[in-house]
């Protein structure tokens, strides 16, 4: 689907499965998830 955006973030499939891959039981695992999930949900308003 973001393929189709004329206007994406860098490496923005590769930062999706970044997030994906921290989610765990582990809490500083998933703290850190939240984190960069928040960062480029914030990195695509700006677009």
């Amino acid at each position: 689907m973001i393929q189709a955006f004329i206007n994406k973030p860098e490496k923005y499939k590769e930062s999706v499965e970044s997030v994906i891959t921290l989610i765990s039981s582990d809490s500083e695992k998933m703290k850190k998830a939240a984190k960069d999930l928040k960062d480029l949900v914030e990195e695509v308003k700006s677009l």
